[in-house]
């Protein structure tokens, strides 16, 4: 009995070093899930793609991060990464969670040309020129929560947000996303340019930043762009011509917004009438006094909206607009429907006066009974020759 608790014992502790073997990680990694977790104040960097074994080192997050990461996080193996051999289900990602305060460089994200979501998540972020540079390609990049301290314009030069359609790794959620959310920019504003280089993002959302001013070639090279969110920030109006150049804008998202409300400032209901763009969110009128509080829409509507400005081309009946070339056209339809009901009749009365003269013809002139002809002579019947 004890030799074979010993053999099972034996057995268990061999299963136990061979599962830890082939999920082997870096010193102060765990696995979860597929997802490696390293905390920053124990791993050492840059870490080498080699001391990943199963799973492959697809998803990495970085933890407690706190200074300065001035080396390269992943090292010069991570160059011939096998991503043929990637989890599907899944985009390559890394993820920087902060607990205080960090500054990007350039040398953040080398070897990472692989990567195509990148999250920066709790962190009081420094974040210099070129910083993005060496990922090449993303499919997303956020930053969510703590404090945006420095943004420098050229910080994503030499990197694209695309909505990727490579199909290595085919993996099943595709964005072109760029997001900032709940990060308080420490300026208020981005700098001029700061999203130049992004001609091919299809989403950016900056909600939560308090941003009090935005220019109005913000997004002039953004065309791709089809979602603009922009909720939950201090600014009060939207300069003139913001949506130039963006054809392809279908939504603007303005959710816990409050707006100077007069009818220069909401041009962009005109415009969103005009391009058949949808506007979402609970835009308010912190001015003027008698408006605090009530919707923008219903102050764009009852302000600026006049009868001359809604049917400039047409005539106002009953509450619509109709242009005079609709007006033309019912005209024509009306006088077509009588012509056609006055043809009507005079068919149903030609064919009930052709009808009865048949009739009559029939009663007086028709045909009678024959009668045998009387004047007609009978041939002589023959007679037999020899009969008296």
């Amino acid at each position: 009995m004890r030799v074979t608790e010993l053999l099972a014992g034996n057995f268990f502790f061999f299963v136990l070093l061979v599962a830890r073997a082939l999920c082997a990680a870096p010193t102060g990694c765990t696995a979860i899930d597929g997802l490696y977790e390293c905390d920053y104040g124990t791993v050492s960097l840059p870490m080498a793609e080699t001391s990943f074994s199963s799973p492959l080192a697809q998803r990495v997050r970085l933890t407690n991060v706190n200074g300065n990461i001035n080396t390269d996080v992943f090292g010069t193996t991570f160059a011939s990464i096998d991503t043929t051999q990637f989890d599907t289900n899944w985009a390559p990602t890394f993820e920087i969670k902060c607990d205080g305060s960090v500054t990007l460089g350039q040398n953040t994200f080398s070897n990472m040309d692989h990567i195509r979501d990148v999250k920066i998540v709790n962190c009081d972020v420094t974040v210099p020129a070129n910083t993005f540079l060496n990922l090449m390609y993303l499919d997303r990049l956020v930053i969510e929560n703590g404090t945006i301290t420095s943004w420098d314009a050229a910080a994503m030069d030499g990197m694209q947000i695309v909505k990727f359609t490579d199909p290595s790794p085919a993996y099943p959620v595709k964005t072109g996303e760029l997001i900032f959310m709940n990060s308080k920019l420490t300026s208020q504003s981005f700098p001029t340019g700061a999203f130049t280089k992004q001609g091919r993002i299809e989403t950016l959302v900056l909600e939560g930043l308090d941003l009090n001013t935005l220019e109005a070639s913000m997004f002039s090279n953004n065309t791709k762009l089809r979602i603009l969110s922009l909720g939950y920030n201090s600014f009060t109006t939207l300069p003139s011509g913001l949506f130039d150049n963006l054809d392809s804008l279908a939504e603007l998202h303005l959710y816990d917004t409050q707006l100077d409300c007069n009818c220069t400032n909401l041009w962009f209901f005109e415009h969103a009438d005009t391009t058949k763009m949808k506007i979402r969110g609970d835009m308010t009128c912190a001015t003027p006094a008698d408006w605090a509080y009530y919707r923008a829409a219903s102050y764009y509507q009852s302000n600026c909206v006049t009868t001359t400005e809604s049917c400039s081309k047409g005539l106002e009946l009953m509450g619509a607009c109709i242009t005079y070339f609709e007006l033309a056209m019912y005209i024509v339809c009306v006088w077509a429907f009588i012509l056609a009901i006055i043809v009507l009749i005079l068919v149903i009365h030609t064919k009930r006066q052709m009808g009865g003269g048949s009739s009559s013809s029939r009663k007086k002139g028709g045909p009678r009974s024959k009668k045998p002809d009387a004047g007609k002579k009978r041939p002589p019947k023959e007679t037999k020759k020899g009969w008296a």
